[in-house]
């Protein structure tokens, strides 16, 4: 089920982080379901990638996958 959720979630962020409405998405202790496999690394890099120029994505948490 938590994957499910983590999953989810980054889709909800990857529209909102893509709609460039925002200067700013803050993605809190996203760390957390990365280190535990609840969501794909790739899918949140291409995410980072693929924002508007203008987007600023913070990403925060301990032990951050490389």
């Amino acid at each position: 089920m938590k994957v499910l959720f983590a999953r989810d979630g980054l889709q909800k962020a990857k529209a909102v982080i893509q709609s460039g409405e925002y200067f700013m998405v803050t993605l809190d202790e996203i760390t957390f379901p990365l280190n535990y496999g609840w969501m794909p690394l790739d899918d949140v890099l291409d995410t980072l990638r693929s924002r508007p120029a203008h987007v600023h994505v913070v990403l925060t948490g301990r032990r951050c996958p490389p």
